[in-house]
């Protein structure tokens, strides 16, 4: 299997399992979240807010084009620090969309929405970084 047919199977194996975590961990997350006092919504909703831009920041600086995507160990890196950081983005949404849903529950399709998007585009920036990687 050449190099890049590697790439992409070794990224999409790195989603495939992001999200399957991510679905297993959205109905414990979502209890947890129900079990808090709706005051408290604001607060959870901030902290979400600021690391969520913390982890969009992380995602959107890395990328595979100044790694040395031959050598395993650095591949790996990059792979394991991807994984981190938009495993991160994932639950921070999936906090975000139950916190809004406590304080205001018709906006919880659009906010369901709205997280979808930006982790498809999360997604497609990893998928777009390292297809323009040097190989």
């Amino acid at each position: 299997m050449n190099m890049r047919k590697k790439l992409i199977v070794e990224n999409i194996i790195k989603n495939i399992i992001l999200i399957v975590l991510l679905v297993l961990l959205s109905g414990h997350v979502k209890n947890i979240l129900f079990a808090i006092d709706p005051i408290n919504a604001d607060s959870i909703l901030l902290f979400a807010s600021l690391t969520l831009v913390a982890a969009l920041f992380g995602n959107f600086s890395f990328t595979y084009e100044f790694s040395n995507i031959k050598n395993k160990y650095e591949r790996f890196l990059g792979h394991f620090t991807t994984f981190l950081l938009m495993f991160a983005i994932g639950l921070l949404l999936e906090i975000s969309v139950f916190a809004i849903s406590i304080k205001v529950g018709s906006f919880f399709f659009l906010s369901i929405l709205i997280s979808v998007i930006i982790y498809v585009a999360s997604v497609s920036y990893d998928f777009w970084d390292l297809l323009r990687a040097k190989i």
